[in-house]
């Protein structure tokens, strides 16, 4: 949150990384996430969200569409409430593929099938106000 979207993008130049097709959706998860395009589809989900609810805003937001066969990194796997946000998610929309240590902190799994998120599952546990 303290890194500018100049400086983000000085990074990813630096490493030969800024071309046409990056996209940089700057603000808080919850406010920046509804507003990504869906029509787009992701490899590569690497989440850093720390908290329950910031956790639950990247996944109901963009696990569908990342690509069968494609994985999703959690860095916070050892934050309490990171690692229930994980649980709760996968345990409502019936994802079984096994999760895989990474390090000490962080883990993987590579989506096997389609979920079609449940959205009022994100409305009663995360509303603004609510959490």
């Amino acid at each position: 949150m303290r890194v500018s979207l100049e400086e983000v993008k000085s990074n990813f130049r630096a490493l030969l990384l800024l071309h046409d097709s990056v996209h940089f959706h700057q603000g808080f998860f919850v406010d920046s996430l509804p507003k990504f395009p869906k029509r787009r589809s992701v490899a590569v989900l690497r989440m850093d969200g720390d908290m329950y609810e910031s956790t639950m805003d990247i996944l109901f937001n963009l696990y569908e569409i990342v690509s069968i066969g494609g994985f999703i990194i959690i860095d916070d796997w050892t934050i309490p409430f990171c690692q229930q946000a994980i649980k709760d998610f996968r345990s409502w929309h019936g994802i079984l593929d096994e999760i895989q240590p990474i390090d000490q902190s962080s883990v993987y799994w590579r989506k096997t099938h389609q979920v079609t998120v449940l959205i009022d599952r994100y409305q009663k546990c995360c509303s603004k106000g609510t959490t």
